[in-house]
């Protein structure tokens, strides 16, 4: 089963989409087909922007159920010297600090792929310095097979 590091943009997309790659990424995981991962980093920002949207995400609310029916893999923040050493190698590449600790979280996560909706974020140079194979929802859904994208006929 493929291990998929969920960016914060995407839990975002999928929870206040009607439909797209990034909501099947996480009906995907609820059924088992995909091993859903990510860290507290990222939740704690994926938190913040959904309050900000006035959804609900304490202890009774649906983003509470739908981390729940995930069985998401929850990585602990990385440490201050792992952070650090992250910065000094990859901030070049990168625009923000945090998407730093993002990336040294998924690194030391070690997962299939990191799926990110931010290409200026986490860009092909990114993918390249760090081994990881960052790719964009849409992409993900390429790559197991699974497209909205009509296949052959008329």
């Amino acid at each position: 089963m493929a291990r998929v590091f969920l960016d914060s943009g995407v839990f975002v997309k999928a929870i206040c989409a009607d439909w797209g790659a990034a909501k099947a990424i996480l009906v995907l995981g609820c059924y088992s087909v995909l091993v859903v991962e990510t860290s507290e980093v990222v939740l704690a920002e994926v938190v913040a922007a959904l309050q900000r949207k006035d959804i609900p995400t304490g202890p009774t609310s649906d983003f509470a159920k739908l981390l729940k029916k995930l069985r998401l893999t929850l990585h602990p923040k990385p440490s201050r010297a792992d952070v650090q050493a992250g910065i000094e190698k990859y901030l070049p590449l990168m625009r923000h600090k945090t998407d730093v600790a993002v990336l040294v979280s998924a690194i030391l996560a070690n997962p299939d792929w990191l799926v990110s909706d931010n290409p200026d974020h986490f860009s092909s140079a990114v993918a390249s310095a760090s081994g990881l194979r960052i790719v964009s929802s849409p992409q993900l859904m390429r790559y197991l097979n699974v497209s909205h994208e009509k296949k052959g006929g008329t």
